[in-house]
C-alpha cells in the first residue's frame, strides 16, 4: 500500500547486507501529491537476500505515486523486452496481494511476467 509509510522508522530494510521481512516505503511516496519536490525520475530496486537484483528507471515527471509506474514512463529496466511488449501490465495497487507486478496477464497469479514484489497473501509462491 503506498498510501501509508511502511518501515520508515527502521533502518533493517535500507541495510542491503540482510534480508529484512518487511519492505520499506517512505512518507516521501505517501505525500507525492503534497510536496512541491519537482520528480523528474523514479528508481525501483529490487533485493533478493542482499542482493540488488533488479534497477527499473521511470520517467517521473507530471506522475503522481501512482501513474509513474506504467510501460509508457518506463525509461530503463533489466528486461530488454518490456519497453515495447504489448501486452505488459503494470500494477502497485496490490492485485493478488503484490506490492509491485509487471505481468502479461491479467494480475491473478497464474500470470507470466517480469516482475513480482510479494506480499503476505493469497499466492502460493
Amino acid at each position: 500500500d503506498l498510501n501509508v509509510p511502511v518501515n520508515e522508522n527502521s533502518t533493517v530494510p535500507l541495510t542491503t547486507s540482510t534480508t529484512p521481512a518487511a519492505n520499506y516505503v517512505n512518507r516521501f511516496i505517501t505525500d507525492w501529491w503534497n510536496t512541491n519536490a519537482t520528480i523528474t525520475a523514479v528508481q525501483l530496486h529490487i533485493y533478493s537476500a542482499g542482493v540488488l537484483v533488479a534497477a527499473i528507471q521511470f520517467n517521473g515527471t507530471g506522475t503522481t505515486k501512482q501513474s509513474w509506474f506504467s510501460q509508457a514512463m518506463l525509461l530503463a529496466s533489466p528486461w530488454t523486452d518490456l519497453k515495447n511488449a504489448t501486452n505488459a501490465r503494470f500494477g502497485s495497487a496490490g492485485a493478488s496481494n503484490r506490492s509491485f507486478f509487471i505481468s502479461n496477464g491479467t494480475g491473478a497469479c497464474t500470470d507470466r511476467g517480469w516482475l513480482a514484489v510479494a506480499g503476505m497473501g493469497t499466492c502460493a509462491w
